[in-house]
């Protein structure tokens, strides 16, 4: 049959990297050896000679996080639908919740929820220094349904109440 098997391609792939078949140990029950070592000489691979890094792919992940949050909150009628989610910020990037929240964890060290909270929390800050609306106002303005719930997000997160933070800004 004119091309190769298996075995010869893991062949091929060892001996152009430099190995013998005794650097791999013998496959489990799992996986055949002749598999288990195409796996390791793909992974043996330098990083170099890869073609497909996901380092700015997972950068440009976290620029469009930032990009939605900040159109969401422009958009009043989305803030009167409620504060956005996870599962619509992974929808927004086509990837699940808790894929995106793992991402933006190993990027950013907030996951998806944090950087959330945080920017509605930066949207706050700048609201109750440059305008005279009550907490509530505030509240309801940033999407909350309680302003009880907006109140304690937001000492949790600054160590402060609202009203603390207003008059110390």
């Amino acid at each position: 049959m004119g091309g190769f098997t298996a075995d010869a391609e893991v062949q091929i792939c060892i001996s152009q990297a430099g190995l013998t078949l005794g650097n791999f140990a013998q496959g489990d029950h799992h996986t055949s050896t002749s598999n288990q070592a195409r796996w390791r000489c793909r992974l043996a691979t330098p990083a170099e000679d890869l073609p497909i890094t996901r380092k700015p792919a997972n950068v440009d992940i976290v620029s469009k996080v930032e990009y939605i949050l900040k159109s969401y909150f422009e958009n009043v009628e989305k803030r009167r639908e409620g504060l956005p989610s996870v599962k619509y910020l992974a929808s927004m990037v086509n990837l699940s919740p808790g894929y995106l929240s793992d991402l933006l964890k190993k990027e950013t060290g907030l996951n998806a929820q944090d950087h959330i909270h945080h920017y509605i929390i930066e949207q706050a800050k700048n609201i109750l220094v440059q305008t005279n609306f009550s907490i509530s106002e505030i509240a309801y303005s940033l999407g909350f349904e309680y302003p009880q719930y907006f109140s304690r997000l937001f000492k949790q997160k600054t160590g402060r109440t609202p009203l603390e933070y207003r008059l110390q800004n």
